[in-house]
């Protein structure tokens, strides 16, 4: 399983979470349809149907912005890497109106460019993940 980090922080609970409450409202909506309607549940099938509707979307909207938002373990060592390992040679390159301007790196010998918007934020979610492990 990968680790997903936030802000420095491992948000693996977080995500796992998300996912648990999207699979019990999944169940509980099964459940709505597949039990007649002539069992008593001493519960409204109307607020079981819309409170597993709600909860789920929301979950599962959590879920998808703090999965996409978080970075894993390869991407901080990417910023690792790029902080330690490389020396900047230029900043903020303009590349054309359509794309972001990027940053030279080299890195062992190697000569890459790594958009500007990228490589700030993978060093600065590197830079928050070492200061939690202090």
């Amino acid at each position: 399983m990968r680790a997903y980090y936030f802000e420095g922080n491992n948000i693996d609970w977080f995500i796992f979470l998300c996912l648990f409450l999207v699979v019990i409202c999944v169940v509980n909506l099964l459940a709505m349809f597949v039990i007649p309607e002539k069992f008593s549940l001493q519960v409204s099938r109307g607020k079981t149907l819309i409170c597993s509707v709600l909860t789920g979307g929301f979950s599962f909207i959590t879920l998808v912005v703090f999965a996409s938002q978080s970075f894993t373990m390869d991407e901080l060592e990417v910023g690792k890497y790029w902080k330690n390992d490389c020396k900047l040679l230029e900043v903020n390159i303009p590349t054309g109106a359509f794309t972001e301007p990027v940053n030279k790196l080299e890195c062992a010998g190697v000569i890459v460019n790594v958009p500007v918007a990228q490589y700030e934020e993978y060093i600065r979610q590197w830079e928050l993940y070492k200061a939690k492990m202090k």
